[in-house]
């Protein structure tokens, strides 16, 4: 089942002339590449593609998956830009670092993608695979209700700080990954859900259905599928450990299950190579 366009994004709420932009083609090769919130006005990304600055500039405080972007080109995987902008006038993030925040900030590089790259694009729902996330049992040891004040950190921002009791400056409430491992300082389900759909081995959407509230402190912990052979440095190890979907249900006493259910998508209508400087 498909649900038609919901509504026409609206590419930016800025004028493209508000904003001043370089674009050229970077010279990095293919590695490499940095991209952040654009903060006080200002946005600097390298060695970056057009496929990347889509995700980023449409998706919140979490960049959407590629597979959630349809009618890309192939050049706008495959092509690496470096590109900065800026807006003069009153900054645009607010104080609280949270999705509606981030896509706020980012109306700036939407201002970008539609003057410099003719991007036109608008937003769908449809019907496809996602996973719902599930608490089987009552809840796991393996999750333990925080005890550091979230509120305080959200409400300083990206650049704010908040120190704990041994006066170093705490980290963002937020779940953090590494390969194999997924650790949470003050994290949501909601936000566990959202990490969670970019895993390797899951990747699609994952919807929270814990009826867990609150911020919790975990490590979740699993064996990642085995590389090619030669990838990252050396011969694959032996998988020893649990999947990602026995240690949810092992360490955290969740589960995922696999439903359909609705799916948000951008639709690319136009995309060009970038008019020059």
């Amino acid at each position: 089942m498909r649900h038609l366009l919901l509504f026409l994004l609206a590419v930016t709420p800025l004028a493209a002339q508000d904003v001043l932009s370089v674009v050229k083609p970077s010279a990095s090769g293919q590695g490499g590449a940095r991209l952040g919130v654009p903060v006080g006005n200002r946005f600097t990304a390298s060695n970056v593609s057009v496929a990347a600055l889509v995700a980023a500039a449409y998706g919140g405080a979490f960049p959407l998956r590629e597979t959630d972007i349809i009618g890309l080109p192939a050049w706008a995987a495959r092509e690496r830009f470096d590109v900065q902008a800026r807006q003069d006038g009153p900054a645009i993030l607010d104080e609280v670092f949270d999705d509606a925040s981030v896509s706020k900030a980012f109306a700036l590089v939407r201002a970008v993608l539609a003057d410099r790259f003719a991007l036109r694009a608008h937003e769908e729902t449809r019907d496809g695979a996602i996973y719902t996330l599930q608490r089987p049992r009552p809840q796991s040891a393996g999750l333990r209700p925080t005890t550091i004040d979230c509120a305080a950190i959200l409400r300083a921002g990206p650049n704010g700080s908040v120190t704990g009791p041994d006066g170093r400056p705490l980290q963002p409430c937020a779940a953090r990954t590494r390969r194999g491992a997924i650790v949470a300082t003050g994290s949501t389900m909601a936000e566990l859900a959202r990490v969670l759909s970019r895993i390797q081995g899951i990747e699609r959407e994952v919807v929270d259905r814990t009826g867990l509230d609150g911020r919790f402190d975990f490590t979740l912990e699993w064996t990642p599928p085995l590389p090619p052979p030669g990838v990252d440095g050396g011969v694959p190890v032996p998988e020893t450990g649990p999947s990602l979907f026995t240690a949810l249900q092992e360490q955290l006493g969740l589960k995922l299950e696999s439903q359909r259910g609705p799916i948000r998508v951008i639709v690319i209508d136009r995309l060009e190579r970038p008019t020059p400087n």
